[in-house]
Formats: C-alpha cells, sequence, structure tokens
C-alpha cells in the first residue's frame, strides 16, 4: 500500500510517498480503507520534532491522526462495525497512521460517518470536535440556557465549539 512515512524529523520536505507493508490487525481492530485524512497542528508538530519530548516515535512512521473511510476488515472481537461501514476516526497522535491506504485502529476509535457528509469533510471532525465538545461538557459544564463566548470561533475547533454550544 502507499503511505507518507518519515524516516526523521523536518520540514514537509521529509515525508515521502512510498509502498509500505499494509497493516495486520488485532482481535479488537480494523482494518479502514482511508478515503480522507486531516491536518491538525499535532500532525506537523509531531513531525517537525516540536512534540519529541512528550511522544516517542519510531522511525519509519506513518503520520495522520483523523480520517474517514470504509471498513475492509474487523478483527474476531469487534462488534462494533462491520465490514463495508463508513467511518470516522482518530488514532492516537503517537501511533499515527491515517496518511495512508489503510489504517489498523482500535473498533473503539471508530464512529458511523454521517451520511450527509463527503469523506473530505468527514475527515475534519474527530479531533477539533472531540475537542470543541469535551471543553464545553466536560470542562465548561455548559448547560441548556448557558450563555458561550467563543474566541477563536473561525478555527478547527471553534466552528464545532460553536455549534456545539447552540445546540
Amino acid at each position: 500500500m502507499r503511505a507518507v512515512v518519515i524516516d526523521q524529523f523536518g520540514p514537509s520536505s521529509v515525508m515521502q510517498v512510498r509502498d509500505v507493508e499494509r497493516p495486520a490487525i488485532g482481535p479488537d481492530q480494523a482494518l479502514v480503507e482511508v478515503h480522507a485524512s486531516s491536518v491538525n497542528p499535532i500532525d506537523w508538530k509531531l513531525r517537525d520534532g516540536q512534540m519529541s519530548s512528550f511522544f516517542k516515535l519510531d522511525f519509519p512512521k506513518i503520520l495522520g491522526a483523523d480520517f474517514a473511510g470504509i471498513v475492509a476488515e474487523i478483527g474476531s472481537s469487534v462488534s462494533r462495525v462491520e465490514v463495508g461501514d463508513a467511518v470516522i476516526g482518530r488514532s492516537v497522535a503517537s501511533t499515527g497512521g491515517a496518511y495512508a491506504e489503510f489504517i489498523a485502529i482500535d473498533a473503539g476509535n471508530l464512529s458511523a460517518k454521517p451520511d450527509s457528509l463527503s469523506f473530505d469533510d468527514a475527515a475534519a471532525i474527530p479531533l477539533a470536535g472531540t475537542t470543541a465538545l469535551q471543553c464545553l461538557r466536560d470542562c465548561g459544564q455548559v448547560k441548556p440556557g448557558d450563555r458561550v463566548l467563543v474566541i477563536g470561533g473561525s478555527g478547527g475547533v471553534g466552528i464545532f465549539a460553536v455549534q456545539i454550544a447552540k445546540a
């Protein structure tokens, strides 16, 4: 399969598209054919080494965490998704793997892709949408009737925060 791989930290020029082995899945995992992935700040910060004190990366490394695609295979213990399901997901930042044709992912990290969204649009949801939800619900404990000011409402997290707060 084809993937975007880095062999060292550095600028975007260290990324190479090349053939790598298709990942094998464990009993609790799904193999997803990636139709789209997105780039979050954590992705380029990992690539250029800014996060190397927090995350140890083994090279060569396929980066990318957020993705949307179709389930191609499921492990023996998976009941949450089925082969052929359209899904969105997020891998752990240090695990990565979304900048490839296929990603092996714990099935618990997958959600159904809304039918109303393209794969491209759906791939932008996992990190930004989850961050906004957690900030409003868990940290801010926002309840119906509360007034919310979202500073930076035009960024990735902000656009979700505005919509979630309004809902």
